[in-house]
């Protein structure tokens, strides 16, 4: 496949599925209805910024989740998440098959389900008794603008075009280090920047059971030692990508299982972490109390019930959509 060119991401299909995908689910607030309603000349007036170099991101919405720890979250306008999403259908399908395959999120077929059945698949085998867990300090707000685009020019695309976007959507509101934790872009530069890390482990180090959610990494060996010098090993490649780790380095036993992407995996059972049933009882309480609605509660339920498929909490999160589903006909009649 060859490499991305600027005039696949102007192109007025590429413009028009990009919108059609920011749009799904909304044309509710003002923005977006006039968007749908002016639609054509919108969508020209984005490629024809892009064409002139004339484009200039717009401010961000800042706000806060708690997920569980406080998240700042910096959502780009409507105009530029389709300018982000027209950059991102270009780049992701060259992109894609090159990453390592054991790198999850933010790709098809590759969420947290499928991590921790890998994750499984590894703590069953017998040549990985051990694991080593470590997790990038800060990844997103450390990550070197000067870096990434460095890494984009040699590993994505040399089209100074392309390169002259990214910038513009890197540098928005920021002083040259970090990503903006909600920008799609975001997403897939932080799989392309760890792909560095990712080569390293597997053809310098050696490792060959490893996998990694975003930053959070698992690497296994039957040898304690090798796991051992991996601590300081590891650290040493990361100063070159300006990155460090936080002090949640452990190195554990596989047969005891361990919480990964929000599962307690044992080598033959998956649970979901206790937070997420509790989770569920604070929303049940909210919603008796009338806080949150009945389609809140429902969306709620229906992202617990996808998570906890193929685990034993299954049964669990079942009896209490039926629960919730008996109490509500019940009121109705």
């Amino acid at each position: 496949m060859d490499k991305p060119r600027f005039e696949q991401v102007y192109d007025f299909e590429n413009i028009y599925q990009s919108a059609k995908e920011v749009l799904c689910g909304k044309k509710f607030l003002p923005h977006e209805l006039y968007l749908s309603y002016n639609l054509e000349s919108v969508l020209i007036n984005i490629q024809n910024n892009l064409i002139w170099h004339t484009y200039e991101p717009g401010p961000y919405s800042n706000f806060y989740v708690h997920d569980p720890k406080l998240r700042l979250i910096s959502a780009p306008g409507l105009l530029d998440r389709i300018v982000q999403t027209m950059v991102c259908r270009v780049i992701e399908p060259y992109i894609d098959p090159r990453l390592d395959y054991d790198s999850y999120a933010c790709r098809d077929g590759k969420g947290t389900l499928k991590a921790a059945e890998r994750v499984a698949h590894f703590i069953n085998r017998p040549d990985c008794k051990y694991y080593l867990y470590f997790d990038i300090k800060k990844f997103f707000e450390s990550v070197p603008i000067f870096k990434l685009e460095e890494i984009y020019k040699n590993f994505v695309t040399d089209d100074k075009d392309i390169l002259w976007l990214l910038h513009k959507i890197f540098m928005n509101e920021c002083n040259g280090i970090g990503l903006k934790k909600g920008c799609r872009t975001s997403q897939l530069s932080a799989n392309i920047y760890l792909n560095e890390l990712d080569f390293h482990l597997r053809h310098s180090l050696h490792c060959e059971h490893f996998l990694h959610y975003m930053d959070d990494y698992l690497v296994f060996d039957s040898d304690l030692k090798r796991l051992e010098e991996l601590k300081y090993e590891i650290p040493e490649f990361l100063e070159t990508l300006f990155l460090g780790l936080n002090d949640k380095t452990r190195i554990g036993e596989s047969a005891a299982g361990l919480c990964y992407v929000g599962y307690r995996i044992m080598p033959d059972y998956k649970l979901v972490k206790k937070i997420t049933m509790d989770r569920q009882k604070n929303d049940v309480k909210a919603w008796h109390n009338g806080k949150i609605t009945d389609d809140e509660l429902y969306a709620k339920l229906a992202s617990r019930y996808g998570h906890c498929q193929g685990t034993a909490s299954y049964k669990w999160i079942s009896e209490e959509l039926l629960k919730i589903l008996h109490e509500k006909l019940t009121n109705q009649q």
